[in-house]
């Protein structure tokens, strides 16, 4: 409003969006952990993990995640990351243990050195809200997958790094979910391209390019 037509045009031409990110020497996948963190944790080889890291507060909606799994295989398990002891976060447990039984597990929120190895571990990662942990994910080389949002549609590219849904009950996200690649290979290549987006020099080198 303070400048003129020909200066507010030079301006808008001069935007540019920066993405939020993640360091590449903390996040990226790491075959070695991912090993050691199933062990521990006492996931089966033929277990798909699917992980969540987040506060548990009821702004995140985090029930949607159990319609998810009404109609997934048997093997496929939940590791949510970021409880604790409100009265909120323990109804949440409570409810998801009746849910989904043995398949559903958690830990409280962790210590930012734990959650390397944790989203190794998984093999997919679920979102309802946006979160920076997101692109933590993506730097492990996990397949992500996020409620449609303005605030996030930069991030995918449907089908390789995951995709985005409007209802995690839609029979289309189900026949999605069923074609997802998981292997170590892909998982790297993953890993590399969200490094190659998303990693903090990758975003300082374009700021420093403004």
């Amino acid at each position: 409003g303070l400048l003129s037509a020909k200066y507010r045009e030079k301006l808008l031409q001069q935007t540019t969006f920066i993405s939020l990110g993640f360091w590449p020497a903390e996040f990226h996948f790491d075959p070695g952990k991912r090993n050691i963190g199933r062990l521990e944790m006492e996931f089966q080889a033929d277990q798909v993990v699917v992980i969540t890291t987040t506060r548990v507060v009821p702004e995140k909606n985090l029930e949607k995640v159990h319609d998810f799994f009404k109609k997934l295989p048997e093997n496929w398990a939940w590791l949510l990351v970021g409880t604790d002891q409100s009265a909120y976060s323990k109804q949440f447990v409570r409810a998801s243990e009746s849910i989904l039984g043995k398949r559903f597990r958690h830990v409280e929120f962790q210590a930012r050195q734990n959650l390397p190895t944790l989203y190794n571990i998984g093999d997919l990662a679920v979102y309802t809200h946006p979160a920076i942990s997101i692109f933590e994910a993506l730097g492990t080389g996990l397949m992500c997958v996020l409620p449609e949002m303005k605030s996030l549609d930069h991030i995918l590219e449907d089908g390789f790094n995951g995709f985005y849904f409007n209802g995690l009950n839609d029979e289309n996200f189900f026949t999605k979910v069923s074609q997802l690649d998981f292997s170590e290979e892909a998982r790297s290549d993953r890993a590399r391209v969200a490094a190659n987006r998303f990693s903090w020099t990758f975003i300082a080198e374009k700021l420093c390019k403004l």
